[in-house]
């Protein structure tokens, strides 16, 4: 009879942790992103930004110069939402990423030279909010945050890669992201 009580409360246990397994998957945090733009001075302007943003947002509130966007069908990266502003005519002034981390896939990355690249120039681009000893240069993308207590804008952030040489190809803000280990040694290029 013991044998039997064990197996059936195996069995139960095993059913509930499945069933927790199944309800946890479908659930996820909706992404947003507030996105300042240059101009926004009319209903027209607000008009053509929700027409811009309509293949990849849910939702967009328009405030000022402001555009807050949540993304379609739980997506997390938000270089498209930048796209379609910037093919709508409304180029990004300000990405608010605020404390969290922030990874940015980056595409080409292929070597020590390049992550020590990368590195220093974010090292040396003087961004006020950055926390250096955040940034991570590994497999492919970069991770980093604000400084304690502070809110990240990742256009300087953007606008450093890009002097640097450096594109991203991804950017997901806030989310769980695997820690990336760095390289231990990083060659000069």
């Amino acid at each position: 009879m013991k044998t039997l009580d064990a197996t059936v409360k195996t069995f139960f246990l095993s059913v509930a942790a499945a069933s927790l397994l199944l309800c946890s998957g479908g659930v996820r945090a909706e992404t947003k992103v507030t996105v300042g733009v240059g101009h926004m001075c009319c209903a027209g302007c607000q008009a053509a930004a929700k027409t811009a943003l309509a293949e990849v947002a849910s939702d967009v509130a328009i405030d000022g110069t402001n555009v807050t966007v949540t993304l379609k069908d739980n997506a997390t990266d938000i270089v498209p939402v930048l796209d379609a502003l910037r093919k709508g005519g409304f180029p990004a002034t300000k990405i608010e990423a605020g404390s969290g981390p922030v990874t940015i896939g980056v595409a080409h990355l292929c070597c020590g030279g390049c992550s020590a690249a990368l590195d220093k120039a974010l090292r040396s681009s003087k961004i006020e909010a950055l926390n250096l000893d955040s940034i991570k240069v590994a497999d492919g993308a970069l991770t980093l945050k604000a400084k304690e207590g502070q809110s990240l804008d990742l256009v300087p952030v953007l606008a450093s890669m890009e002097k640097a040489g450096f594109s991203p190809k991804s950017i997901t803000m806030g989310a769980a992201t695997a820690a990336l280990r760095p390289k231990a040694k990083l060659a000069a290029h």
